[in-house]
C-alpha cells in the first residue's frame, strides 16, 4: 500500500530540527529465540485490500464564515455535515456529495486524485471508516467515538451511550482499520426545569424557588451545572450556550433599558417579543456564560442540548460504578459488541459499503489473527522465601516466610495520629502495636512517639500545620488515620508534607480495622507502602529462570546487565484539564501549569525516587530536563558507591503516533545531562548507553481469544504482524486484568544510542524487561500495566499537581518563590523564570524514598 495524501494547507508545526529526527529500525538479524512461548490471538482490527485505491488523495480544509443580521461574522465548525444534508435535500442523486468525498467532524474533506502512494494517507482511511457513522441520523459523532443515541438510564437519569471507535494504523504490509466499543455517561435531552425538579425532588414553583436561592442546599446542582450546554427553546434560532450560574433575582423583577430607553422587565419582554407568558415567572434567572456582558434566559424556556456528556468532574460516585461496570465487559461480551459495531459501521465482508466502494477500498471482514508470544514471568527476589507467581501473575508476598528485600529501619520514631476522632485511644494503641509487630515479620525495625492527641479534626490546615511543624523533627513518619478514604484533610496533609519534608501516610478507618482484624492483604498492603516510603525496598526482579533453559546464552548475557548497573526512568507529563467550548470563547485562562514527573531506580531496581516540576501550561513536550537528569543521574551515584549507571532505559509516556520523533528529540536534554556530567573530574569518558522507549496507553489495542471467556495470560505479547514494519514496536498486555478486557501497551522505541560502557537491550530482551519490571510494584500482588518506574512518575506528577491546586484553594496566591521576590506567587506573574521558581517552591527535597506511594 503506497498511497499518500496531498494537502492544500501547511499543517506542520514542528521545528526543523524534530523533522530531522529519525527513528531506530529493527535489526531483523537479532536472535529473538526463547523470550517466550509462541501462540496465536486475534486483534480489534480488520485489514483493507487498497490495491485498486486512488493512487492520491486531496485533502483540503475549508474555511465557512457565516454572517449575522448585525453585519457579525462567525465560522461554522462544523459546516461539512450541515452542506452534506442540505445538497442530498437538493438533489438526492448527487453521486459525488453522497458517495465520492470523505469528511471529518471539522471542515476537512478528502477527494481521490491522479498520483503515486504514501502510508501517510492513514488520515484519510480512519475518516473514511466513519462515513457511514457520520450519515446515520441515529448516531452522534463525537471527536473521540460515534456513539448510539439509545442507552440504558442510571438512577440519576443520566444515560450510558454505547460508543464506536474507529481508527487506521500500518500493520505488517497492511492499512487496517481498528474498532473498539466504549462507554459514556449522557445528559438526557429534557426541559431544564424538569431536570431541576427530578435533581433537587422539589416540584413547585415555591419550593423550587427557595431551593435554587439557598447556595449551601444547591452546591451540588450547581458544580453540575456549570458548563452544561442549554438549548433555548423560544427563539427561532434555538441557539446554544453554556451555563454560568443563577442570577439571584427573577424575570419579574430584572429589568433592562430597551432601545427606546423605556425600561422592561424580562418577563414582559418574552411575553412582548415571543408572545410567551411565563408559567413559573418567579424563578431565577441562569446567566449565559458569553464574551460580552450577561444575558439572562427563564428556566422553563431551556433544554438540557442533545448530546451532553457528562464529565468525570459531575460523575456521582453510583455513576462512575454505573459506567465502570457497565464499561468492563469480558472478553466474550466485547467480542460480541466488537461485531455489533463492525455491522452498524457496514464493515462486514459480505455486505457492501458504498464509501469504501466509490475509493475502491475492500475489507476482509475478519479480525486479525496474529502471531504472538507468551513471556516468561520474571524472578522476584526478597529476604527470606523469594515469592512465587501463579500462571495468572499474582505474587503470593504473603505466604511461605516472605521478608522485604530491604526493610526500612528509621533512626527515629512514627508519629500516629487520629484525625477528627476516626478512631479511639485504644484502638490507636492497638493499632500501633500491630503496626510494629507485623512490621518486624518483615524485617522492618519500627517505633511510635508516644503524644497526646491534640484534637484536630479534618479540615483545619493550620492546627495541622503547627502540629507537624512541632514534630517534624522528632519523627520519621506521620501516620494518620481519617474517616473516610481521600477526605478533605488528605491534600492538605499531602501538602505539608512537601512544606516540612517529612513523609506522611493515610489510611481511613475501615482499613485501619481491617488491619487490626489481621486480614493479611490489607495488612500487607499498610507495611509495603510504609516500607518504601521510609527508604525500604520490597523485592527486586531477576532475570527469568526460563530463559536458562531456553537459551542459555542468552541467559547467561541478561544476568550480567539487564539490572546491575542499569538506571530505569520513568517520564510522564500531567496537564489541566480539557476547557469548555464556553470557556475557551470567552478567553477563560487555564490556570493550572503542565507538571513533569519524573521517577527513577537507583542501586536495585525496587530502590527507586522521584522527582517533578512545573512548565508552559498544555506544552506536549519536556523542559527543564537537562538539570532534573543530572540530579538523578548524582542520586543514583550516592546509592551506587559513587558510580554512575552504564547503561539508561527511559520510559516515555504520553505521546501520541504522530508525535514519535517529539520524544526523540527531547532525549538531546538527556545528552546535555550525560556531557555536563562528563566534565567533572575522574568522569571524563562517561557515555553511557541511552534507549527511550515510548509507551501509549491511550489506544484501542485489544487482544483476545476467539470466544475465549478468559483474557489473555498476562505477558502477551506481539510484533511483526500487529506492527508498524518501519518501527521498533511491539503490543504487551503485561498486567492480568480484574474486570473487562485486559487493553495492550504500544510501545515504541525512539532513541537506540550506544555509549562508551553499557550494552544496548535488544527487541526481545527490552519487551522481557518492560514486563518484568511490572512485577514491582510492591504494594500489588501483581502485575501492572505500565513497567513501575512509569506509574511512579505519574505518582510523582500527580501528586505536585494535587499541591499546587492545595495552595491555590487555601488563598496562597501570595506565596512567594524560593528566590525571595515577594508577591511573585502561584499566579504567572510574566518572569521568565517563572516555572522554575514554582518548581522551587514546590520540590520534595526526599532523596531515597517513594514518598509518592
Amino acid at each position: 500500500m503506497d498511497t499518500k495524501i496531498k494537502e492544500e494547507f501547511d499543517v506542520d508545526d514542528l521545528t526543523k530540527e524534530v523533522e530531522k529526527m529519525t527513528l531506530p529500525r529493527r535489526d531483523e538479524s537479532e536472535n529473538v529465540e526463547g523470550y517466550g512461548i509462541k501462540t496465536r490471538v486475534f486483534m480489534n482490527v480488520f485489514k483493507l485490500s487498497t490495491k485498486d485505491a486512488p493512487k492520491t488523495i486531496y485533502k483540503y480544509e475549508l474555511t465557512f464564515t457565516m454572517t449575522k443580521a448585525n453585519g457579525d461574522e462567525f465560522q461554522l465548525h462544523n459546516a461539512l455535515q450541515k452542506v452534506d444534508e442540505q445538497q442530498q435535500m437538493n438533489n438526492p442523486d448527487d453521486v459525488y456529495w453522497r458517495t465520492c468525498c470523505a469528511f471529518d467532524c471539522g471542515c476537512t474533506y478528502y477527494t481521490g486524485g491522479e498520483n503515486a502512494k504514501s502510508p501517510q494517507a492513514l488520515q484519510f482511511f480512519q475518516v473514511l471508516a466513519m462515513q457511514t457513522l457520520n450519515r446515520k441520523e441515529d448516531i452522534d459523532v463525537k471527536p473521540d467515538a460515534a456513539y448510539l443515541t439509545g442507552g440504558d438510564f442510571t438512577k440519576d437519569h443520566k444515560q450510558l451511550r454505547k460508543g464506536i471507535v474507529t481508527s487506521s494504523r500500518v500493520m505488517g504490509d497492511n492499512i487496517c482499520i481498528q474498532l473498539d466499543s466504549k462507554i459514556s455517561l449522557f445528559f438526557k435531552a429534557e426541559p431544564m426545569l424538569e431536570y431541576l425538579r427530578k435533581f433537587s425532588g422539589r416540584m413547585s414553583e415555591s419550593d423550587l424557588e427557595k431551593y435554587l436561592n439557598d447556595r449551601v442546599q444547591s452546591r451540588k446542582l450547581r458544580k453540575e451545572l456549570v458548563n452544561l450546554p442549554l438549548r433555548v427553546r423560544h427563539l427561532p434560532s434555538r441557539k446554544t450556550f453554556e451555563f454560568k450560574g443563577f442570577l439571584t433575582d427573577n424575570a419579574v423583577n430584572t429589568t433592562f433599558k430597551l432601545k427606546d430607553d423605556s425600561i422592561i422587565s424580562v418577563a414582559d419582554y418574552i411575553e412582548k417579543q415571543y408572545k410567551y407568558k411565563l408559567k413559573f415567572p418567579r424563578l431565577p434567572l441562569v446567566i449565559e456564560k458569553n464574551r460580552g456582558g450577561n444575558s439572562y434566559h427563564a428556566i422553563e424556556c431551556l433544554d438540557i442540548a442533545e448530546g451532553t456528556r457528562v464529565s468525570n468532574q459531575k460523575m456521582s460516585k453510583e455513576a462512575q460504578e454505573n459506567m465502570i461496570s457497565k464499561s468492563c465487559r469480558a472478553p466474550v461480551q466485547l467480542g460480541k459488541d466488537l461485531e455489533e459495531s463492525r455491522r452498524i459501521a457496514a464493515f462486514e465482508g459480505t455486505r457492501e459499503n458504498k464509501y469504501l466502494t466509490a475509493f475502491n477500498v475492500k475489507t476482509t471482514g475478519e479480525f486479525a489473527c496474529l502471531n504472538a508470544k507468551l513471556l516468561s514471568k520474571p524472578k522476584v527476589t526478597g529476604m527470606g522465601n523469594d515469592p512465587q507467581i501463579n500462571e495468572r501473575g499474582q505474587i503470593s508476598y504473603t505466604k511461605g516466610g516472605f521478608r522485604f528485600a530491604d526493610p526500612a529501619k528509621p533512626t527515629r520514631p512514627i508519629t500516629l495520629l487520629s484525625l477528627g476522632n476516626a478512631m479511639r485511644d485504644e484502638d490507636c494503641r492497638l493499632m500501633k502495636d500491630t503496626l510494629k509487630q507485623f512490621g518486624s515479620d518483615f524485617g522492618m525495625s519500627i517505633e511510635f512517639l508516644n503524644i497526646r492527641d491534640p484534637g484536630i479534626f479534618g479540615g483545619q490546615i493550620e492546627p495541622l500545620r503547627e502540629f507537624m511543624a512541632s514534630y517534624k523533627d522528632k519523627t520519621s513518619m506521620f501516620f494518620f488515620i481519617t474517616k473516610e478514604k481521600m477526605d478533605e484533610s488528605h491534600y492538605m496533609v499531602k501538602k505539608l508534607e512537601q512544606e516540612l519534608g517529612v513523609v506522611t501516610q493515610l489510611v481511613c478507618a475501615k482499613t485501619a480495622g481491617d488491619f487490626l482484624r489481621k486480614m493479611r492483604t490489607t495488612q500487607f498492603n499498610v507495611m509495603a507502602k510504609m516500607n518504601q516510603k521510609l527508604g525500604g525496598v520490597v523485592a527486586n526482579p531477576e532475570v527469568p529462570p526460563d530463559l536458562k533453559n531456553t537459551n542459555p546464552d542468552a541467559y547467561a548475557r541478561a544476568v550480567k546487565d539487564w539490572f546491575p548497573n542499569r538506571m530505569f526512568v520513568g517520564l510522564t507529563l500531567s496537564h489541566a484539564g480539557s476547557q469548555s467550548f464556553a470557556d475557551r470563547v470567552v478567553g477563560e485562562e487555564v490556570r493550572e501549569p503542565t507538571c513533569v514527573g519524573m521517577a527513577f531506580t537507583m542501586r536495585q531496581p525496587g530502590k527507586r525516587s522521584a522527582m517533578s516540576w512545573f512548565q508552559e501550561k498544555r506544552k506536549a513536550t519536556i523542559d527543564d530536563l537537562t538539570r532534573h537528569f543530572i540530579r538523578a543521574l548524582d542520586i543514583y551515584a550516592e546509592s551506587n558507591g559513587g558510580k554512575m549507571p552504564t547503561s539508561i532505559l527511559i520510559f516515555r509516556k504520553g505521546m501520541s503516533e504522530g508525535e514519535l520523533k517529539k520524544a526523540a528529540f527531547e532525549m538531546h536534554q538527556v545528552k546535555e545531562a550525560i556531557i555536563a556530567v562528563s566534565k567533572r573530574p575522574g568522569q571524563e569518558d562517561y557515555r553511557p548507553t541511552v534507549q527511550c522507549l515510548v509507551c501509549m496507553t491511550n489506544t484501542s489495542d485489544r487482544l483476545f481469544y476467539q470466544n475465549g471467556s478468559e483474557n489473555v495470560p498476562a505477558g502477551t505479547c506481539i510484533d511483526k504482524e500487529g506492527c508498524n514494519p518501519d518501527r521498533v514496536e511491539f503490543l504487551i498486555v503485561p498486567h492480568t486484568a480484574i474486570k473487562g478486557t485486559a487493553k495492550a501497551v504500544r510501545c515504541t522505541l525512539v532513541t537506540n544510542d550506544k555509549g562508551k560502557v553499557g550494552r544496548r537491550l535488544e527487541y526481545s530482551e527490552i519487551q522481557s524487561v518492560y514486563h518484568a519490571m511490572c512485577y514491582l510494584n510492591g504494594v500489588a500482588a501483581s502485575p501492572t500495566r505500565l513497567p513501575v518506574p512509569l506509574a511512579d512518575s505519574e505518582k510523582a506528577a500527580e501528586r505536585q499537581m494535587n499541591n499546587f491546586k492545595e495552595s491555590m484553594r487555601n488563598g496562597d496566591e501570595t506565596m512567594s518563590m524560593c528566590s525571595g521576590r515577594s508577591g511573585s506567587g502561584l499566579i504567572h506573574d510574566g518572569s521568565k523564570d517563572y516555572y522554575k521558581n514554582l518548581s522551587d517552591q514546590f520540590d520534595h527535597k526526599f532523596k531515597d524514598n517513594q514518598y509518592y506511594a
